[in-house]
């Protein structure tokens, strides 16, 4: 393993993926000397860009024409993402966060996420039986619902392994990149049709058929409407984030198409960040005050509002001497009005003509497991936690967040 922190290259040479796999291996006694390098790094590579920026627009002003330095800022975040993660990562692990205020702004950005809201550092309980029913309306959280046998089953299949020869990996199967350095994996998705046949003669793997059974089981809607599950799953280094998103039928390409409602089922617990969801729409045009938390837990499942903007924040935990690393291993589906398209099993291997190979044969070769699931009787509604203080202004001249202000994400910083 690279020692890192020792004698860190210069920061204008610092890569990506360098500061990543120092950060993934990082010991709670290097955090400062990691946020000075970050702060070097910001500085250096900000003043870098900021001057050639500059003498762009001189030679373009030399040439006749009339462009000006205004905006010069916008797109440095866009251009260098080494600036995003070191000021991320500063807002969530140094002291004094809000002095790296004035360098988003200078980004050209208006907005910014809160310390608060990336570190979960003063997320709280549902106050009153009011603000619970609101809760509810954004997520819903149960732990114990597929039972311990389900939940071990799973977790052979949809998990992290080093073996690249293991084809009964549902990762593996899928040459999934596990980060957090390196190219991000495609999307990757199945999806199936509404009802599920039953379980007697099921076109999945059977434990798959009663995992997916029981989320639907918990439905926050009613599934009148509803053709077709979408499912996947995601392993992610304990610092890598997921960004905010909106959950959309093929990665957008039909529009702001959304679910009904979507759901993550923790296959691990302990590693990464937890789910936030805020109270903010994909037709919303104004900053909510806030989000609701949900932290891993081998077993827990957050259900959610379709249209919610949500996504996970990087871990804040750091490596143990002579610990493996912790990881966020999770299973998630979607429930579709229509056909969301995208994403299609091969052929014939997950209609039960050829699952006797792969990732799905491996699935349904699991069977201690019980479907009767005494374990799983219903399993346990825990409140989720609060986050008051989501978005925070950089800048003085614009207005505070929630006043009656649209906001274009182009003016909010975030990961």
């Amino acid at each position: 393993m690279t020692s890192f922190g020792s004698s860190p290259p210069p920061p204008m040479s610092i890569t990506l993926d360098y500061l990543k796999e120092w950060r993934r291996f990082l010991k709670i006694d290097q955090l400062k000397i990691f946020n000075d390098q970050c702060h070097q790094i910001i500085n250096a590579q900000m003043n870098t860009q900021m001057n050639n920026q500059m003498n762009n627009q001189t030679s373009n002003q030399i040439k006749g024409t009339t462009e000006g330095l205004e905006g010069m800022n916008e797109g440095l975040a866009e251009d260098n993402p080494i600036i995003t993660f070191c000021l991320i990562h500063l807002l969530q692990h140094s002291p004094s966060p809000t002095l790296y205020y004035p360098y988003i702004s200078r980004l050209g950005y208006s907005y910014t996420l809160t310390p608060n809201y990336l570190t979960s550092s003063s997320s709280r309980q549902v106050k009153d039986s009011e603000e619970a029913k609101i809760g509810r309306r954004w997520v819903r959280v149960y732990d114990g619902l597929v039972g311990r046998e389900a939940e071990e089953g799973m977790g052979r299949i949809f998990k992290y392994t080093e073996d690249t020869n293991d084809l009964e990996n549902y990762f593996i199967s899928h040459s999934y990149n596990f980060g957090p350095t390196g190219p991000p994996t495609p999307y990757i998705s199945y999806v199936l049709p509404l009802p599920l046949p039953t379980l007697k003669n099921p076109s999945t793997p059977p434990l798959l058929h009663h995992i997916i059974s029981k989320i639907l089981s918990v439905s926050p809607t009613p599934l009148t409407n509803a053709t077709h599950v979408e499912f996947w799953s995601h392993s992610r280094s304990h610092i890598s984030p997921h960004q905010l998103h909106f959950d959309t039928a093929s990665e957008g390409d039909k529009g702001m198409f959304n679910p009904l409602w979507s759901a993550v089922l923790y296959l691990t617990g302990g590693g990464g960040g937890p789910t936030t969801v805020l109270e903010q729409t994909s037709t919303g045009r104004k900053l909510c005050k806030r989000a609701w938390v949900v932290k891993p837990k081998v077993g827990r499942l957050a259900v959610f509002n379709g249209r919610a903007l949500h996504g996970v924040t990087p871990g804040m935990e750091f490596r143990m001497e002579d610990e493996g690393e912790k990881r966020r291993n999770t299973f998630m589906i979607a429930v579709w009005e229509s056909d969301p398209g995208g994403g299609r099993c091969p052929s014939g291997v997950i209609d039960g003509t050829c699952v006797e190979s792969g990732w799905p044969g491996a699935l349904s070769a699991i069977r201690d497991w019980n479907s009767a699931c005494a374990s799983c009787e219903g399993g346990n509604e825990v409140a989720p936690m609060v986050i008051d203080g989501v978005w925070d202004r950089v800048r003085e001249d614009v207005k505070v967040v929630g006043k009656d202000r649209d906001v274009r994400m182009e003016e909010v910083f975030t990961f």
